[in-house]
């Protein structure tokens, strides 16, 4: 039969329609027959699971878990606690540098700022001599230079805590060498690689027999032969030597914390100074330009005069440091509501609220001393008088259960009558100069008294440890 017949045509046209179906009842049942067999190999496999489940009687645990304590509520072993004190510890000293880190970004940007500003036309004002009786200083530039000054005091210190224990290269050689105090203890005298008495870390034992190869500190496994490292964790005592090498690097670990953190506390010191004279070089500098014309040249024969205003914005600025600097550690004291709702702890609230007393005093007696001439004389001397005799009295409140009260209520009267009496009597002769020595004197005071605290908290810390270590056993 021809493919161009019309019976073959007719032929073919009747089969494909059933070709097509038997394709489609074909495809459907192997579909069918594939998700039947899933079903029965998934109700096999939940059959075997729940059927050794229901072979044990309710309330009984399995024989595998029978005298077994659930992992969730077995106590922590020692070595899990000594390595989270140790993970806590690394942890500080990540966040110590992250502080740093955002600190020297700070200082990087404020500085780009200020080389900036004075590259502009606003750095022909900074050479202006200021009427400021009975001398005629560059007010602008001595303070913009005490302010790059003290930007390069603090990162100095910041980069010292960054480094630690590195230190400065060739100068005291490597302080990582070995981050331990010199204790006078024999077991640090030991024979090194060379065979000769050394202080420094070895991989060898010492003469007693102790262990100089740390599984966590990095030069002690830098300095290990091959061999040496795979004695270590082939030795039987790997775990014990584990929990001892926790035990001496966290503590190590703890101690660069706490120099970070008081390099830290210093450099924040002298860069709040460093704020306080860039503020100030601001206002000089804005009061040389509206005292000058817009060229700025016709007058650098005659001194610039500080009006009212700008006199009064330094008072502020200074006032404001030292509330800074005195308020925020009182206020941050107070932020506990513990105090508020415990009457064992009132004496304590109480004497941090004379704290914030006195810094609000002090800084009122400062902000007072730059505020003349402005003032009469008389309120002038009054407001000077008031604020000092307040800041004495909060100042002794807050100390008075402290130890040594009367030295230090002394040094606090000795030290407001040097600043307020020179002033007052220089202010009222007109003098400003000597005012404004009083008021940065103020606050050098306090900025040393800053920069000191670091290391008398160290002192105090060692003293507590000679204690400690010389009491007796149980006392």
């Amino acid at each position: 039969m021809s493919r161009e017949t019309p019976a073959y045509k007719k032929t073919n046209s009747l089969a494909v329609p059933q070709l097509r179906w038997r394709w489609v009842v074909g495809g459907g049942f192997l579909v069918s027959l594939i998700a039947r067999l899933l079903a029965v190999w998934r109700r096999d496999v939940e059959r075997e699971s729940t059927s050794s489940a229901e072979d044990v009687p309710p309330g009984v645990p399995p024989p595998s878990q029978v005298g077994v304590v659930p992992p969730e509520s077995q106590p922590p072993t020692k070595l899990e606690l000594l390595q989270a004190s140790f993970d806590e510890v690394l942890d500080a000293i990540k966040h110590m540098d992250d502080k740093i880190g955002r600190l020297l970004t700070s200082v990087a940007f404020l500085t780009a700022a200020t080389l900036a500003l004075a590259s502009l036309a606003a750095a022909k004002y900074l050479g202006h001599d200021f009427d400021i009786t009975p001398f005629d200083p560059p007010m602008a530039l001595i303070s913009i230079t005490v302010f790059l000054l003290g930007v390069f005091i603090a990162v100095m210190l910041l980069l010292a805590g960054l480094t630690a224990p590195i230190g400065v290269p060739g100068l005291t050689g490597d302080p990582a060498q070995d981050p331990r105090p010199s204790t006078g203890d024999p077991a640090q005298h030991f024979t090194g690689t060379d065979g000769m008495e050394s202080e420094k870390n070895s991989v060898v034992r010492s003469p007693s027999g102790e262990r100089r190869i740390s599984q966590l500190w990095f030069l002690r496994i830098a300095e290990a032969t091959r061999k040496e490292w795979e004695d270590e964790w082939a030795s039987e005592d790997r775990v014990k030597n584990r929990e001892g090498d926790l035990i001496s690097e966290t503590q190590n670990l703890a101690r660069r914390a706490t120099f970070k953190h008081d390099r830290i506390r210093e450099a924040v010191s002298i860069l709040s100074i460093s704020l306080l004279a860039f503020a100030v070089s601001v206002v000089f500098t804005a009061a040389a330009a509206s005292f000058c014309p817009a060229d700025g040249t016709s007058c650098k024969s005659v001194p610039v005069r500080l009006d009212a205003l700008h006199r009064y914005t330094l008072s502020v600025l200074f006032a404001s440091y030292v509330l800074v600097q005195i308020g925020i550690p009182a206020r941050h004291a107070m932020q506990s509501i513990a105090p508020a709702v415990m009457d064992g702890e009132r004496r304590q609230w109480g004497k941090n609220r004379w704290k914030l007393c006195y810094a609000v005093s002090a800084a009122i007696l400062v902000g007072a001393i730059l505020a003349h001439p402005g003032l009469p004389n008389f309120i002038w001397i009054l407001l000077v008088a008031v604020s000092a005799v307040v800041s004495i009295v909060a100042f002794y409140s807050s100390v008075k259960e402290e130890k040594w009260k009367m030295w230090k209520a002394a040094a606090m009267v000795v030290a407001t009558c040097a600043a307020t009496v020179p002033a007052l009597i220089w202010g009222i002769d007109g003098n400003y100069a000597w005012q404004l020595v009083s008021a940065v004197g103020v606050s050098g005071l306090f900025l040393i008294i800053s920069l000191l605290r670091p290391t008398l908290d160290l002192r105090q810390r060692q003293k507590r440890g000679a204690i400690q270590a010389l009491a007796p056993d149980g006392a």
